[in-house]
């Protein structure tokens, strides 16, 4: 989803309603149950999203977390909202 595999970026937006998600990498935490593995998580309505930003099925967001249009200026200078090959 993103220009480079081993970066992720991600608009920090819920689909559902625009709160922001929070990252939560730790696995089982009380709160969200023993199923969870590491993702994100909208605490205004309960979203679920995985560590790629992907959405899971039967959640309030409709979609995934988007991946802005961005182009790497040099290799570690990100231009976000510009995306050159369209450009």
């Amino acid at each position: 989803r993103s220009i480079k595999p081993e970066v992720l970026l991600l608009i920090g937006i819920c689909t559902h309603l625009g709160c922001s998600p929070t990252f939560r990498p730790e696995v089982a935490p009380a709160d969200l149950g023993k199923d969870w593995v590491g993702g994100y998580f909208c605490p205004c309505h309960g979203s679920h999203y995985d560590l790629a930003g992907r959405v899971y099925k039967s959640q309030p967001a409709p979609l995934n977390l988007p991946v802005p249009p961005h182009s790497y200026e040099t290799n570690d200078i990100i231009v976000i909202g510009v995306d050159t090959e369209k450009a």
